[in-house]
């Protein structure tokens, strides 16, 4: 057991380019904040061994997917996906209950999952310019800077159409609506 957790550890190691010795598992331990700004394709699998992470900005990096040890950051606070082509909201993400901010523009997504209405910490979440055509029903009501525009929502309730026109709650601007 020992040495898988040792492999682990030496597989983040060379993802953060640190040294795999007792000074490198160290700082990654300690780690909360992990931005990258070039592909990265994928995150290590064992990524949720880092549970100090507060801070992921990984926009823009080619991922498709995140790994399920994911959901083991429970100090993870902001988390920015933006314009990668992760179609399928990860579920992972919903274990996530300290998130305040979740960025998701542009990552083709098609559906939302009802667990997001649990997010009781959730201040900001972005999902503009993804496929959206539906929302569950409750996300209207959260209290959440909601931007959602340049999906393709349709069916939406009385009061939230009238709210995109009058506030910038939804930041609705651009949204495409079908009825």
């Amino acid at each position: 057991m020992e040495n898988t957790i040792l492999s682990q550890w030496e597989e983040l190691c060379d993802f953060f380019k640190e040294p795999f010795n007792k000074e490198g598992v160290a700082e990654l331990k300690k780690m909360t904040s992990f931005s990258k700004h070039h592909s990265v394709y994928r995150l290590p699998e064992n990524i949720g061994l880092m549970t100090q992470l507060t801070n992921i900005n990984v926009k823009s990096v080619n991922l498709s997917s995140l790994p399920e040890s994911f959901g083991n950051l429970v100090n993870l606070k902001h988390l920015l996906l933006d314009n990668n082509s992760i179609a399928g909201f990860p579920s992972c993400i919903l274990k996530c209950t300290k998130l305040e901010t979740l960025s998701m523009r542009e990552c083709g997504l098609q559906t939302l999952p009802e667990g997001i209405l649990g997010m009781e910490n959730l201040k900001l979440l972005d999902l503009r310019d993804n496929r959206l055509r539906t929302v569950p029903e409750g996300l209207w009501d959260m209290k959440v800077d909601l931007l959602i525009g340049e999906n393709f929502l349709k069916g939406l309730p009385e009061k939230v159409r009238k709210d995109f026109n009058s506030t910038n709650r939804y930041q609705g601007s651009g949204a495409t609506f079908k009825d």
